[in-house]
This record gives C-alpha cells, structure tokens and sequence, in this order.
C-alpha cells in the first residue's frame, strides 16, 4: 500500500514568489492497482515521484510505503528502500553505455548478491522485445530500446512500489500499447503498487485511475471500468 497524506513541497527560486508543484496531495494505491498521474513537462509530476522514493523530503504531509514512513527514513534507510521495495523507471535510464544489455538489466539482482541474475531477468527482456538484443553494447541500441531495458532493470526484483516517470517517452505508438500493456499486467501479476507519471495521452486508459497534476493539487480525470482498456 502506498498512502499519501497533505504532502506538501515547495520551493522558492531566487527572491520571486514560492513556487507549488506539490500543495497538499493526498492519494491512497492498493496492491494490485496502477494509478497515472497526468499532466504536462513542468506540473510536478517528477517532484511527486521524488518525494515518494525519498529522495526529496516533503515541507509537510506523510508518505507512507508498505507500512513504514518514507518521510522518516534515515538517508541509509531510504536507499535500502529504493533498492529493495522500489522499481523506479526514469527518463534518465543511467545504463552502462558499454555494457551488455542484459548485464545492465541485471543491476539490481546483483546488488542483491542474486547469482541467478541473468535467468531471473531473461523472461522480462524476451516480453518487452529485447530477446535478439542481450548481448548488444546498450550504446549501439537505439532510445527505445534502452527504455525497454531500464524497465526491466527497474522491475527484476519484483518490487512491491514501482515509480515510471514518462516510461514511454522514447517509444513508438507500437511499443507505447506494448509496455503499458505489459506494466499493467505485471502490475495485477505481482500485487504491484504502480503510479506512473505521464503526458502520454494514451497511459491513462491502461490505468485504474488517472489524476491530472495542477498547480499542485490532483484532480481525478477517469477512474477503474471507464478507463480499462486491456
């Protein structure tokens, strides 16, 4: 379970008026639902997802994690917790350009000391398309593909919260329907709590609910059958 209570971020830039990207969001995310919150470049979405994996602490409100309050971890705690509850997929996807593609999915297995890291990820690199592109340097895939690749990092150990900040952004329309599709059963798979945050017009049909991001506050947009579309 994954419960958001009138957090509230804000910054101030300079000596000009505070800005709100965050101004008391409460939201609550069973296992098993995937919720998308939507709006555009700029609404906060990113700061909201930050705040939930702890690296950001909020101004006020609680953000509570499977139990245990992400608002008051300790920094090693924190980290502990992204490593092991957390699948955070990120526009940035950091991956070894060098490397091979399936040594860079197995990242967060091995970190876990998991010796089984390649067949443990090898079923979710053949479902998002990967499966003739394994032992390819990630600098010779293309942006898709690498995005395809940070997402199976992100969702190798089976993370009980996972976080996508624009998961599609550098696919096509096919592989767009392809990975939503895919993060929305695993989502009802595994008992997952997943939130993307999103402009893709198209995420929220995938979802059980949609929130639109603005000025701070979440208003919901469509919710459960209105919205499922696989």
């Amino acid at each position: 379970m994954l419960e958001l209570e009138h957090v509230v971020k804000h910054y101030r830039i300079g000596g000009g008026d505070p800005v709100r990207p965050i101004d008391g969001v409460s939201l609550s995310v069973a296992p098993g639902e995937l919720v998308v919150i939507f709006g555009p470049s700029g609404s906060g979405k990113t700061t909201l997802l930050d705040l939930i994996s702890g690296v950001r602490k909020p101004d006020a409100g609680k953000i509570v994690a499977n139990g245990s309050s992400v608002t008051e971890m300790s920094r090693r705690q924190a980290d502990n917790y992204r490593l092991h509850d957390l699948g955070i997929i990120d526009q940035a996807d950091a991956l070894f350009p060098r490397d091979r593609a399936i040594r860079n999915a197995c990242l967060k297995l091995w970190l876990t000391n998991r010796r089984d890291a390649e067949r443990v990820v090898l079923p979710l690199l053949l479902r998002l398309g990967l499966g003739d592109r394994l032992d390819q340097p990630t600098e010779l895939l293309s942006m898709g593909e690498r995005q395809r690749l940070a997402i199976a990092r992100a969702l190798a150990l089976d993370p009980k919260i996972v976080l996508a900040d624009e998961p599609t952004a550098n696919l096509d329309k096919r592989r767009t329907g392809e990975v939503l599709a895919l993060l929305r059963e695993l989502c009802s798979e595994r008992g997952t709590v997943t939130l993307i945050a999103t402009h893709d017009e198209k995420a929220p049909d995938f979802a059980d609910r949609a929130y639109q991001l603005e000025d701070g506050h979440l208003s919901l947009i469509r919710s459960d059958s209105e919205t499922r579309s696989c």
